[in-house]
């Protein structure tokens, strides 16, 4: 399995429905960055929501970012499928690979 995942968007993966929301509200906290994928060296669009509403696309606000790393997690997954680094400096080769084929196909 690839480990660079650019065009996922992480407001797909959440549920609105989680405890974790009405317990955050309860604590004051109305708004959240969603950021999943830890264990990819990019791991998909972020998003900025809130957590008072009741689906996704309300609670959507706007894309904030996108989530990459070159840490350990990348390092304690290679039981996964696929290319996996074992190094920082594995990880950066992947990264700027995939971005040298981009620049050059429009397509990692």
């Amino acid at each position: 399995m690839n480990n660079i995942f650019p065009l996922i968007n992480s407001l797909h993966s959440i549920y609105m429905d989680y405890i974790s929301f009405v317990e955050s509200i309860g604590n004051d906290v109305l708004y959240s960055v969603i950021l999943p994928g830890s264990g990819n060296i990019i791991g998909c669009k972020s998003v900025l929501i809130g957590n008072f509403e009741s689906n996704i696309e309300k609670a959507f606000i706007k894309a904030v970012g996108m989530k990459l790393t070159l840490g350990c997690n990348l390092r304690i997954t290679n039981d996964w499928i696929g290319e996996r680094p074992s190094t920082r400096i594995v990880s950066i080769a992947i990264l700027r690979d995939c971005l040298l084929k981009d620049v050059k196909t429009q397509n990692c």
